[in-house]
């Protein structure tokens, strides 16, 4: 759903690239510090749930900017966007790990239900020609995200609170990955339709 409103942030987005991009340091550096942030989340989380969920989203952001700062530098390559989507799940984990001890064992059901929604999506290309746009439904990186971060914010005062809004992240990734399901579906049945009409090459 966030996704929709991603061409509202261009201008921010381009504002920090150019700011961030002066600096020479190449986008990795941004894509692998949010990685970096979410390990230092993820070991303030058990005393200070608060300011863990405050790094949690500075790593979160670094996602906003690395793109922007590899447009500026002219530097966009292939294997800086892959680079960018394994970290993005891989600070998610982080965020939802540190979590475990302290909300039980729905964390677990929020990893797989995340995983699995985030799998549905880049398996497609591998049976049929698709792109990276964005997929109708709800729960994208973005979303998961948003209401991660909020859980972990929660916590700090009731854990109660915490474990409702995990469990609403993982309902709105499992109805998401049911919506890429069937979007995917159609999308491969189309694709199979289409090769079968072209004429022989």
């Amino acid at each position: 759903m966030l996704a929709k409103a991603r061409k509202h942030f261009e201008p921010s987005k381009r504002y920090l690239g150019e700011r961030l991009g002066r600096l020479g340091l190449p986008p990795s550096f941004w894509t692998l510090s949010g990685l970096a942030l979410a390990v230092l989340s993820y070991t303030v989380y058990p005393q200070h749930p608060f300011q863990a969920a405050l790094i949690g989203t500075a790593a979160s952001l670094t996602d906003f900017v690395d793109g922007a700062v590899a447009r500026y530098q002219k530097t966009q390559s292939s294997w800086g966007n892959y680079l960018e989507a394994v970290t993005d799940r891989l600070v998610e984990l982080t965020l939802l790990l540190a979590m475990a001890d302290r909300l039980g064992p729905i964390i677990a059901w929020a990893i797989a239900a995340s995983m699995f929604i985030s799998y549905t999506k880049p398996r497609v290309a591998l049976v049929t020609p698709t792109d990276n746009h964005d997929w109708p439904g709800i729960a994208d990186h973005a979303d998961r995200m948003v209401i991660l971060l909020v859980s972990m914010a929660l916590s700090q005062i009731s854990i109660p609170a915490a474990q409702y809004g995990i469990a609403l992240l993982t309902l709105t990734a499992v109805i998401g990955s049911l919506q890429r399901l069937h979007y995917a579906y159609h999308l491969i049945a189309q694709n199979n339709t289409s090769d079968q009409k072209s004429p022989p090459g």
